[in-house]
């Protein structure tokens, strides 16, 4: 019988899968194919711990270390480094010792193939190694770690993207307004300002600027945003065009990193939504979906590094950027940008991770990841948009009535001055102050005269019992009462009109507002104007109400009101009487009565109402509503019926970006309804299977779907994590994958 014990140690997962061995090497892109030797030069004694790639905007980084074996007694001192003072910045000039700024190149070692020129003399030479690239940086950051006699120097290495934040965006290229179709294209110092205020300012679609100065591809400059013509030229800045425009301007020489093609930047970055309202997307149907570009709203990236500034518009829309590490067809390093969509349409087909089933011994079927770390978050999630704008603008002609009540002394000769200008302004307590001067729609019903000619002898306009009234202005015309409860759809406040209009002149600048005088009009008022009566243009002597629909007249003189000698038919004279016209009575009042229409724009109530609703395939059984303010962006004017400068018989818009917006709401209901799902996978080994970009879908053995939206059977197609950062650890030939589908917060790309 014996007796004994042991212990049982397992190998580690990655000591079952072959390691990927590499080398660093100083790489001079300049030297020719001839010159190998000198193109990539092996640094001995230099080794990379680790590479990592990200997601967005941020290069890919190195970290490197030194081997420091002193015990090899056939060194040479004056060419290999011993010690500190050897590896100190500036202080050994050997090709063992890399100085910041190096241009390093870290090659893996992936295979072997037998050579066509062996070497008799070498009994390895019968076969080369065969490389790929995994880094492509400038050194940087060197650090040194001395504990006793042990001694650690360490740095890192910047991917050769980081040239591109050595000359932030600063100005912007312009087209010459007097040709915006093909003018020349000059430099200006104007910030580097997408749609400002709203405003258009991109030269017109289809007509893109190619120069070789930015490469061969076409893209869009920027144009005068205060250009008017009867043809408008200006168009809106979109996701796509502004990104192209960064890209080209910025990277147009492509000497460190590769540009996309432009053409697929174009069709790419566009919004999908549901044909249905709330329905499904599948990416394969293109009848389940609408594609948009995506209108910008004011963004400013005036100072920002080209990367940055790209990025931070592609996360607002819901798209992912990463700077990519390849070999060209020469063996060399291909640096380049890609763009991808980021739902279930993603760059790639989605990849699964194998994990064993339960209770299989793990040495019948390796796992493929050791470490798994997942967590959805529902916190951030919204899925219901809605886009706050400024309530709509009307354009209208509103004929006005005398918010005081006259009285018929008032045209006495010895009364005539207290309602002089000067009068008036030394009046404290203001008792005259708006006699023969208020004119008002009163919208919250204070009162007015709505008496009309002719008045009861001796009487003023107004004077009568009955003359004054209180009833509010009805704008039921406009806004019509509830169908189903009848209830009114508009409240009884205030709503100044404004100084300009919607209606533009040829120039393409906004009119004025109009004040007229008519005698012979019999229409409402106060009230809308029908369209009948003579009117005569009033040039000047008011001021429109700042408090209410209305206006004060404020010329010296109420008695002559210089109204302009444009028609005699209205007032020939060219000075209108207010004080007789208001207190003559009987038959003779006809003639001298008179109504003012004033042609302005107010506010209505609701603004242009565009909400995102909650889509079926939402993982959320409940509506979770976000508000975006996009009161400096979305716009609705409408000019209405019967208004001066729209004689028909509807309403027509001035602007309407109703679309615009609604667009913009399915983009931000597309980004943040599903939830993020941020974790972490390793890899045992070395693996070049998976790229940032990627979705994993599934975790095979244990059946585990990894996806976000929900309802995929009923037409969906399922939405799945990404990978937003890749780690090769070169020491422990491990790979981490880090998942996350976090996106970029609700609040808009506003102004910088």
């Amino acid at each position: 019988m014996s007796m004994g014990s042991f212990d049982s140690e397992p190998p580690d997962i990655d000591l079952a899968t072959q390691a990927v061995p590499h080398v660093v090497c100083r790489y001079n892109p300049k030297a020719t194919d001839s010159d190998a030797d000198k193109k990539y030069k092996i640094i001995p004694r230099l080794r990379c711990s680790q590479i990592q790639y990200k997601e967005g905007h941020e290069p890919p980084t190195a970290q490197f270390f030194y081997e420091l074996d002193t015990s090899d007694p056939t060194a040479d001192p004056d060419v290999v480094p011993m010690g500190l003072e050897d590896y100190w910045p500036g202080a050994f000039d050997s090709e063992y010792v890399v100085k910041p700024g190096d241009r390093l190149v870290v090659l893996a070692i992936v295979g072997f193939e037998e050579t066509s020129d062996p070497n008799p003399d070498h009994p390895f030479s019968t076969v080369e190694p065969q490389y790929r690239v995994l880094f492509d940086g400038f050194s940087k950051n060197p650090q040194f770690d001395m504990d006793g006699e042990q001694l650690h120097i360490t740095f890192s290495s910047v991917n050769v993207a980081i040239r591109a934040w050595d000359s932030p965006v600063r100005f912007s290229l312009w087209r010459d307004s007097d040709k915006p179709d093909d003018g020349e294209a000059h430099w200006t110092s104007m910030p580097v300002r997408f749609n400002p205020d709203g405003k258009p300012n991109c030269t017109p679609d289809g007509k893109d600027f190619q120069s070789d100065e930015f490469g061969e591809q076409e893209f869009p400059l920027f144009l005068d945003w205060r250009i008017a013509r009867d043809i408008d030229p200006r168009t809106y800045w979109t996701l796509d065009k502004a990104v192209i425009y960064l890209l080209a301007t910025c990277n147009g020489k492509e000497e460190y990193v590769r540009n996309p093609d432009f053409a697929q930047v174009k069709k790419l970055l566009r919004n999908r939504q549901p044909s249905e309202d709330g329905g499904y997307i599948d990416p394969d149907d293109p009848s389940t979906y609408e594609e948009d570009p995506i209108k910008l709203r004011d963004t400013d990236v005036t100072e920002h590094a080209w990367p940055d500034a790209i990025n931070r518009l592609l996360a607002y829309g819901g798209f992912g950027m990463k700077i990519v590490t390849e070999d060209d067809e020469n063996g060399e390093p291909d640096n380049f940008l890609e763009i991808y969509r980021k739902d279930n349409d993603g760059p790639t087909d989605p990849k699964e991770l194998n994990y064993p089933e339960r209770g299989i011994p793990i040495d019948q079927m390796l796992p493929q990841f050791t470490n798994l770390h997942v967590a959805y978050d529902y916190h951030n999630v919204a899925n219901e948009f809605e886009i706050e704008t400024r309530p709509a603008k009307y354009e209208l002609s509103i004929v006005l009535a005398p918010g005081f009540q006259p009285r018929f002394s008032d045209q006495e000769p010895g009364n005539r001055k207290d309602f002089l200008r000067s009068s008036i302004d030394a009046d404290v307590d203001r008792l005259n102050h708006d006699i023969f001067r208020l004119f008002i729609a009163d919208e919250c019903g204070d009162g007015h005269v709505k008496a009309v000619p002719p008045a009861p002898t001796g009487e003023a306009v107004g004077e009568a019992d009955d003359a004054w009234n209180e009833d509010p202005f009805d704008f039921s015309e406009i806004w019509p009462d509830d169908d189903e409860s009848g209830s009114r759809t508009y409240s009884r406040r205030f709503r100044p009109g404004s100084t300009h209009l919607v209606t533009k002149d040829k120039a393409g600048k906004p009119l004025k507002s109009q004040l007229a005088v008519s005698r012979d009009y019999a229409g409402p008022s106060p009230g809308l104007w029908d369209g009948t009566g003579t009117w005569q243009t009033i040039s000047g002597g008011f001021e429109i109400l700042k408090d209410q629909l209305g206006i004060w007249v404020s010329c010296p003189d109420p008695s002559a009101w210089d109204v302009g000698k444009t028609s005699a038919a209205v007032e020939p004279s060219g000075l209108l009487d207010v004080i007789t016209s208001f207190c003559t009575h009987g038959t003779a009042q006809r003639t001298k009565y008179f109504h003012l229409r004033l042609t302005t724009v107010i506010e209505a109530d609701a603004d242009i109402d565009v909400v995102a609703e909650r889509r079926k395939a939402s993982p959320l059984p409940f509506t979770v509503r976000r508000i975006v303010d996009a009161k400096d962006h979305f716009k609705k004017e409408i000019i209405r019926k019967k208004s001066v400068y729209n004689s028909t018989d509807k309403d027509k818009f001035g602007i309407d970006q109703t679309e615009d917006a609604k667009t913009h709401a399915a983009q931000l209901r597309a980004v943040h309804e599903f939830p993020p799902v941020a974790g972490a996978f390793i890899v045992p080994n070395i693996t070049f299977a998976f790229e940032i970009g990627d979705r994993i879908s599934k975790i095979n053995g244990r059946d585990i779907s990894l996806k976000c939206n929900a309802a995929s059977e009923s037409g969906e197609k399922p939405t799945y994590p990404f990978i937003v950062a890749k780690t090769w650890d070169l020491q422990k030939q491990s790979t981490a994958l880090m998942l996350s589908d976090r996106r970029a917060e609700p609040p808009g790309v506003g102004k910088k």
